[in-house]
């Protein structure tokens, strides 16, 4: 699941029923929902990053750290108060 993900919830099988409730329980941003606020609380220049860009059934290395959004599984933000 990405960190920000606003698209239908699916949850696929095989997931326990704790992750289940964190997806049930939590509310999720897309990127530009995100930008947005941020933007509007007084931030700029903005860089995003993402990782995780494979199936975490896949991994057996420390991934890489590609700039942009939509790819991986997780996201980070960097933003400076303008």
């Amino acid at each position: 699941m990405h960190l920000f993900d606003k698209g239908p919830t699916k949850i696929p099988a095989g997931v326990d029923r704790r992750s289940r409730e964190v997806v049930r329980t939590h509310s999720f941003f897309s990127t530009s929902e995100v930008e947005t606020l941020l933007i509007e609380a007084g931030f700029g220049d903005l860089t995003w990053v993402q990782t995780l860009l494979g199936k975490l059934s896949e991994l057996h290395d420390i991934e890489p750290v590609i700039a942009g959004t939509g790819r991986g599984a997780f996201l980070a933000v960097r933003a400076s108060l303008q």
